[in-house]
């Protein structure tokens, strides 16, 4: 590069760098470590929409106009004499969205042709150069500062060279302040991307997450699978890992791998980091409940997959040292609802410890003899999950009454049967889906609740008996018991508040301390007390009604 042209910019640089807000400039800087905003199109100027991305794009042109007026920096006259000025009439538009330096780029490009990619040229050749780069080196600041000077150092760069180029083309009335700045600003957005950052960002970036990390934090994440395995991990892990130890979690240089009945996928998993150890450890929900010691060797581990919809990422404070960690996992087995939770907080390394070991995996891979297989109570009743009742429904099962009387106590009209899945595309209509099997009689109502009505049970269970579940996608739940016309107990499943022993023993079959699979322990609970269970093929063979919904 010309030796007069770098000593000429090299003089310009200082002069532009005093009319550069630093805070406006935050976002060029920070372009070669963020998502790059430049749009590109199948026609029009790069260099235009590169300025075009830059959200302080007005505020910087604002700021550099006055001074862009009075800049002079002279330009060798071979740099632009292949240049051809467009000469005669012809049609130009731009979006009145656009800023006014985005517009004079295009101008400026429809007159001068080629005068952009000159200035983009010049400014590769003389970013390096052994004058014009101590120049742009940024050394102090914190994260923000370094970012803002270190992108208003080379936006003055490409000030420079933009005003030197553009008026060596002509001075005519398309060389003006905003073609010179929106030319700067989409040059500077363009090359920064390509540079490293200043050698004291990366430390900077720690200091101010450091600064700013707040407890406790709360993530969730889709973990990736492979070979029955996801990690909390700073980096790569090994290929081979233990897991006989605790049979759930085995820990890696920075971070831990986690053993999962899944081969290859994805499964549900969370991350909480605490700044002390949990008050309690609840095993409810979970099969298995591990806790073991991991050491950081830089922090920031994270659990590799998508971040969650709060937009956060799942990984550890930014800090080295040694941690606690606290796994829980279910559905290892059968794959059903697979899920994890892992928990983390900073103490002394300490033995593991096995707060809970119930699947058939843990067991095989400790190698100890594995438990037998018993079906839970509410097995059968699994297929509620995944089917039109899954958010909310009423499931009531009513033994000892005619199908007639059931309809009519619920409301609706025997003598008017209609087709379930048309009365289903109807959202505005209150309907109840009936299956009659054997001695009893199944109310399925679809984000309904008139089986937990005591009217609509006190007439139902006139001649024998009969238990509603209900559920919904606010968390609520209910139990209702009913025989003989009186209605027994209707409840929140909690402690069971009733005395009756057929409603407790019922209660007491299932755990609904447990929340897993809730909604199929719901209605095991009413079909205990009924004395019958509903199957997904009542369901499918259900007849509809219109109903009149109780008052």
């Amino acid at each position: 590069m010309d030796d007069d042209l770098a000593s000429a910019v090299a003089r310009a640089i200082p002069l532009v760098l005093k009319h550069i807000p630093v805070g406006a400039a935050v976002e060029l800087g920070r372009l070669a470590v963020g998502p790059g905003r430049t749009r590109h199109r199948e026609r029009g100027s790069v260099v235009a929409e590169a300025a075009r991305g830059l959200r302080s794009g007005e505020r910087l042109f604002g700021a550099l106009e006055l001074l862009v007026d009075e800049l002079r920096v002279p330009v060798p006259a071979e740099l632009v004499g292949h240049l051809v000025v467009r000469e005669g009439t012809f049609g130009f538009m731009v979006a009145d969205t656009e800023g006014e330096a985005v517009k004079a780029v295009r101008l400026l490009e429809v007159c001068h042709p080629g005068a952009v990619e000159v200035v983009r040229d010049v400014v590769d050749g003389l970013v390096r150069d052994d004058v014009v780069a101590p120049l742009l080196r940024v050394d102090a600041g914190g994260e923000e500062a370094l970012a803002g000077r270190h992108g208003a150092a080379h936006l003055a760069l490409c000030v420079a060279v933009a005003a030197g180029v553009l008026r060596a083309v002509g001075e005519d009335w398309t060389v003006t302040s905003a073609a010179v700045v929106g030319t700067a600003l989409g040059t500077a957005a363009l090359l920064l991307p390509r540079l490293p950052m200043p050698d004291r960002y990366a430390a900077a970036v720690l200091e101010k997450r450091r600064a700013e990390y707040l407890y406790p934090q709360w993530s969730s994440v889709s973990p990736a699978v492979r070979d029955h395995r996801f990690a909390l991990a700073e980096g790569d892990v090994p290929e081979e890992v233990d897991f006989s130890a605790n049979g759930l979690v085995a820990v890696v240089p920075g971070g831990v791998v986690v053993r999962t009945g899944l081969a290859e996928g994805v499964v549900s998993a969370s991350l909480e980091v605490l700044e002390g150890p949990p008050e309690e450890v609840d095993p409810a929900g979970w099969d298995e409940v591990v806790e073991t010691s991991w050491t950081a060797r830089v922090g920031s581990a994270r659990v590799a997959g998508p971040p969650s919809w709060q937009g956060h990422r799942a990984e550890t404070p930014p800090w080295p040292g040694d941690y606690r960690l606290l796994v829980r996992a279910t559905g290892r087995d059968d794959g059903a609802e697979e899920r994890y939770a892992l928990t983390t907080w900073r103490a002394p390394a300490a033995p593991d410890v096995v707060h809970l070991r119930t699947d058939r995996l843990g067991h095989r891979l400790r190698g100890e003899p594995e438990p037998a297989v018993a079906a839970a109570p509410e097995a059968g009743h699994r297929w509620v999950s995944g089917s039109s009742l899954d958010q909310a429904a009423t499931v009531t099962v009513v033994v000892g009454s005619a199908v007639d009387d059931v309809v009519r106590a619920f409301g609706g009209d025997p003598a008017d049967p209609r087709p379930a899945d048309r009365l289903r595309q109807d959202s505005g209509t209150p309907w109840v889906a009936v299956a009659v099997v054997d001695d009893a009689v199944v109310v399925f109502e679809e984000n309904g609740y008139q089986g937990t009505r005591d009217g609509v049970l006190a007439a139902v269970s006139r001649r024998g008996r009969a238990a509603s579940a209900f559920w919904n996608a606010n968390a609520l739940t209910a139990l209702s018991f009913a025989r003989g016309g009186e209605v027994l107990a209707s409840f929140e499943p909690g402690p069971c508040p009733s005395d009756d022993p057929e409603v407790r023993a019922a209660f007491d079959a299932v755990d609904l301390d447990d929340p897993r699979h809730l909604e199929a322990k719901l209605v095991t609970v009413a079909a205990l007390f009924a004395g019958h269970g509903a199957t997904a093929d009542d369901l499918a063979t259900a007849v509809g009604y219109e109903v009149a919904e109780q008052a």
